[in-house]
């Protein structure tokens, strides 16, 4: 019980210290304009204080200390991290806050809150139900894997999990809802899923280089005035190509307006248009949306940005850090957790959202990348059991953990207590997007293959592709509709 007090008395401490200390160095005001997702900060320490007072309308009940069994990926800190098991002998604001969450939902219901970390967890469950073993109470994988284990009956579909409720701001619905066929999901995002934070996809920018050129308008006010485009972004690039050896080539010695990799992180960029591969029909069932001139268009200023414009340097992965670490990119394409190889960089950085296909656009759209968490119920667990406590330990997130992450390794650690930054973080993860023409393979790789391999013929890949991938996606809806 004291050490239960002792981490919980250290997060709160830090989390009052960080938003304390917070500066707004750039003298700017909180709120997004009206072509933004709007984003309201109060300026004082109360910034987190309402999300104490939503009510997770749990029953007050107590289990006699009955094991709640987590099964997730064996990825060391991350998957403790999602879990709050092995917790015990970390010491930093972010582990204590997540082992006193788990702490505060086991005394509040007397549970005993326990985890296996496997490298398959999903076939894992499907043996024990397959045997008819309760063993596990909550499985925590891989998107996809998850996904394409749901259409065998292995997990309970979300409505029948009494206690969830999707209502509630600790969940991302708008997954739940675009992984669904009819009505029907297997699955659950929720704030327990720190992967899904850690992998949602940015632009970084390098302030120290920007302000070398006066003429470029500050980013944060572009995007809060909704103006941050892809045509924008483009034009930006080109400005910071500098030929720094001299050489009268473009080489990975130059300054660049612009560092990427080949892969998800263009793929977000079909996302951040708001160009989902599959929408729901009126009947809830997700069909092919993807062969439309929208996509045809975005095909070509993504080829341009990536194939013909001199100020982009891309690549496989880490070909381009070397730009980045050595202050020679203005703008790369990020995740959240990126944040964590730059704390040692000597510049100052900042970050904003993928841009909008254009201004008539209402918001910003991100995703995460295709390797973080989803969260799913075996069929054999305890469906009333299993859904108060996962309310619970995703409720707990909701009011410190996810504060404790943005304050502390976003904002603090990452963005260095900018708080301008901070307003992004918030504006970025608002935007997350889902797509079960993504998850459930199909053409879910068309884009990111097509700019990769030199490729702007979006008819001719469409065409060769879509049978097959109607095909699949369609076996997949069929499996669904049996389970409805």
């Amino acid at each position: 019980m004291k050490k239960f007090l002792s981490f919980a008395l250290i997060a709160i401490i830090a989390l009052m210290s960080v938003l304390m200390t917070a500066c707004n160095t750039n003298g700017v005001g909180s709120s997004l304009g009206n072509n933004g997702n709007r984003v309201e900060r109060p300026k004082d320490d109360t910034v987190y204080s309402e999300r104490e007072l939503v009510d997770d309308e749990l029953p007050e009940m107590k289990f006699g200390g009955r094991e709640f069994h987590i099964i997730a990926r064996d990825s060391g800190l991350g998957s403790q991290q999602e879990t709050g098991v092995g917790l015990e002998q970390i010491e930093d604001v972010l582990s204590n806050t997540i082992y006193a969450r788990n702490k505060e939902v086991e005394e509040r219901f007397n549970v005993n809150i326990t985890a296996t970390y496997s490298t398959s967890p999903c076939d894992d469950v499907k043996k024990t139900v397959r045997a008819g073993l309760p063993t596990y109470d909550l499985c925590i994988d891989q998107v996809i894997k998850t996904c394409t284990t749901a259409t065998d009956g292995t997990f309970y579909a979300v409505d029948e999990l009494e206690y969830v409720n999707l209502d509630k701001p600790w969940y991302i619905k708008s997954a739940t809802d675009a992984i669904s066929v009819a009505g029907k999901s297997f699955f659950i995002a929720g704030d327990m899923l720190l992967t899904i934070y850690r992998f949602t996809y940015c632009v970084f920018f390098n302030a120290d280089i920007g302000k070398k050129y006066p003429e470029v308008e500050d980013l944060y006010t572009v995007v809060e005035e909704g103006r941050w485009t892809i045509d924008y972004m483009s034009e930006l690039v080109k400005k910071f190509y500098y030929d720094i050896n001299g050489n009268g080539e473009k080489d990975p010695e130059d300054q660049f307006g612009l560092a990427s990799d080949w892969h998800s992180s263009i793929h977000t960029y079909n996302y951040s248009f708001d160009n989902p591969i599959m929408r729901l029909d009126e009947d809830g069932i997700p069909q092919v949306a993807y062969n439309t001139p929208k996509t045809v268009a975005i095909v070509e200023k993504l080829y341009e940005l990536f194939r013909e414009n001199k100020g982009t340097f891309a690549g496989t992965w880490g070909v381009t850090g070397g730009s980045i670490h050595d202050n020679r990119a203005f703008l790369w394409n990020g995740r959240f957790e990126s944040t964590e190889g730059h704390r040692s960089d000597d510049f100052e950085f900042g970050m904003i959202p993928y841009p909008k296909y254009d201004e008539m656009q209402e918001r910003y759209y991100t995703m995460a990348d295709g390797n973080h968490s989803i969260m799913a119920v075996p069929i054999t667990a305890d469906a009333e059991f299993a859904s108060i406590i996962i309310e619970a330990l995703n409720a707990g997130s909701y009011k410190k953990v996810i504060p404790a992450y943005y304050e502390n390794e976003l904002k603090l650690k990452g963005a260095r207590g900018d708080e301008r930054a901070a307003e992004m973080i918030e504006l970025i993860s608002s935007g997350l997007s889902f797509d079960f023409g993504f998850v459930y393979g199909g053409i879910g790789q068309l884009l990111m293959e097509m700019i990769s391999n030199g490729n702007s013929n979006f008819a001719s890949e469409y065409d060769k592709n879509e049978s097959a991938a109607i095909k699949q996606y369609n076996s997949v809806i069929e499996k669904y509709l049996d389970m409805v």
